[in-house]
């Protein structure tokens, strides 16, 4: 029981680190910025669709878009599409391989789990 309270807690850190870097990146102009999401968000809701997703012809990103969004709504915020487009740097430079293998995934249900590369 205490192993999973401590894992809970752990998760919950690493979760929260995750999006204040995201946010950060995205203050500071890395990841993107917000000319490509602004250009990606065609109805200018502050979201993308996977519908703007797919118009937007990024195979990778249409393909992903739930891996990519992270708290379900069916829509990528600021924060989770730099998270795509800080995945899309690393590729490009060859220093990241993708967004598999190494976080949490998110279950039926709202829960997360240990997608099994990580920790």
């Amino acid at each position: 029981m205490q192993a999973n309270r401590s894992l809970a807690l752990v998760a919950a850190l690493l979760i929260g680190s995750a999006g204040a870097v995201q946010a950060e990146m995205h203050e500071e102009g890395h990841a993107g910025g917000t000319e490509k999401f602004e250009k990606y968000d065609k109805d200018g809701d502050g979201k993308i669709s996977m519908e703007e997703a797919k118009e937007a012809g990024t195979e990778k990103l249409s393909e992903n878009f739930e891996s990519y969004d992270q708290d379900g709504d069916n829509a990528l915020d600021q924060g989770e599409f730099a998270r795509f487009e800080a995945e899309e740097t690393g590729e490009k430079e060859g220093g990241m391989e993708g967004h598999e293998g190494g976080g949490m995934e998110r279950q039926e249900g709202g829960g997360m789990e240990q997608d099994g590369g990580g920790m």
